[in-house]
């Protein structure tokens, strides 16, 4: 089952929005809540009071608290890497490393830790990440070593989505958890806030919280999403709790026009996936094949990204519902009977694989 996590930064926000929003996210259910560390939470290795009392609410909440820290504070701060009780004390049960801890014999070293704290390691931003995987496995504890991809604040930072994917994949292949981070456009970051947008993938900047986890939900390789260091609306919450939960991504679209009402219901209604053969022209669905008579009706060119139907010339394959991928010319077959929202076309090309169901979502 897919996690999900807020962050939470003592320094930017109000004690009334940080009960709001963990409010939310229990209601909602999310697990996972992040607690970015700084140096001035702690006087002489000891939380103040405000972090103390804020671990103590969110522990008694049941969620699993994770702290986010840099090597620079952890060791301003007097934490020993061979001894963490005091994050445990404290009800910390993950560790997100944030940067620094490069050395490999550090981060073994606290993956051996014996209060079942997991290490979450800095994912795409490691420079030598095989290194560190083979450290962990010849003298560390796999079993409490994962990897939380960063989040990134500043526009044209995020990384690109085959690193993503590539160093994901990498982390999988041995048995590790990754976590990524799903956009959101609520709010600016005091690290930057001349600007919206906290993604992992740079491509999502702009999207919203709905494409952008529809997009890593399709990608089917995350163990965790959640919103870092901005915070996430109710709305936005609400929207990655659903495309989670229903492991069913959403696909924008515009209907054409003069589209029959109750066939759009219809095709708003059904529960769609692509072909596992993957057309080299078009994605595929037939789940809708026989399920209305469809006239021929604006059997006009197929740009890419148009949303079509099979009419009844097409005989058998009445119904299939199709999306192209590039641009193509008209058949007497096929209607055009909208558009898919062109901020998706990376979500299409996901959905191409045919691995998880979707579902249309009309846009005004």
């Amino acid at each position: 089952m897919t996690k999900l996590a807020i962050t939470i930064d003592l320094l930017s926000m109000t004690q009334d929005r940080i009960n709001t929003y963990l409010h939310d996210a229990k209601a909602l259910a999310y697990s996972e809540v992040y607690l970015v560390m700084h140096v001035s939470l702690f006087h002489r290795g000891k939380a103040d009071e405000s972090l103390a009392k804020l671990c103590a609410t969110i522990r008694q909440s049941g969620f699993r608290l994770h702290a986010m820290i840099t090597e620079e504070t952890f060791n301003e701060v007097g934490f020993n890497r061979n001894d963490l009780k005091p994050l445990a004390d404290l009800g910390f049960r993950a560790l997100r490393l944030e940067s620094g801890f490069e050395r490999h014999d550090y981060v073994v070293t606290l993956t051996q830790n014996t209060y079942g704290i997991l290490i979450e390691d800095n994912g795409l931003a490691l420079e030598d990440p095989i290194g560190r995987i083979k450290a962990i496995q010849a003298k560390g504890n796999l079993k409490q070593y994962s990897a939380v991809h960063p989040y990134y604040v500043h526009p044209d930072t995020g990384c690109s989505y085959d690193s993503c994917v590539n160093r994901t994949r990498l982390f999988k292949s041995t048995g590790i958890e990754v976590g990524v981070w799903v956009n959101t456009l609520a709010s600016s970051s005091p690290a930057f806030p001349l600007a919206k947008g906290c993604p992992t993938i740079e491509s999502q900047r702009h999207l919203s919280t709905n494409l952008s986890a529809s997009e890593l939900v399709a990608m089917n390789l995350f163990d965790t999403l959640g919103f870092g260091v901005n915070p996430a609306s109710r709305e936005e919450m609400e929207d990655l709790t659903r495309v989670v939960s229903r492991n069913v991504v959403e696909v924008p679209v515009y209907f054409q026009p003069e589209l029959e009402p109750h066939l759009k219901e219809a095709l708003l209604q059904m529960r769609f996936k692509a072909r596992s053969d993957s057309a080299a022209q078009i994605l595929r669905a037939v789940q809708f094949r026989q399920h209305a008579a469809i006239q021929p009706f604006n059997t006009i060119n197929r740009d890419r990204l148009s949303l079509t139907i099979d009419n009844h010339l097409a005989g058998p394959y009445e119904g299939e519902m199709q999306i192209a991928l590039k641009n193509l010319p008209s058949t007497p077959y096929t209607n055009v009977i909208g558009q898919v929202d062109l901020t998706a076309g990376k979500l299409v090309d996901l959905l191409q694989a045919g691995k998880i169901n979707f579902v249309l979502i009309e846009q005004s």
